[in-house]
């Protein structure tokens, strides 16, 4: 039986190998909340295995990164 995922997880799985192209921007919690509000269309983008949070942005190809630990959750 397969493991039920995410629509988030299945758009970035299908993303992620597509990364390699993509510019990686660290950005502090701050940046990084402003973007996940914006009106900009960004897909988040998480690698939990690496302790990292992103979002795609797939008009100017950037991949926003911050470690999980940064992050006031």
């Amino acid at each position: 039986m397969s493991q039920a995922t995410s629509p988030t997880e299945d758009v970035f799985r299908e993303s992620v190998s597509e990364l390699c192209g993509w510019r990686r921007q660290k950005v502090n919690r701050f940046e990084f909340a402003r973007l996940a509000v914006s009106h900009r269309r960004l897909v988040r983008a998480n690698l939990p295995q690496e302790g990292l949070c992103g979002l795609l942005d797939e008009e100017n190809r950037t991949w926003y990164v911050i470690p999980e630990r940064e992050l006031d959750l």
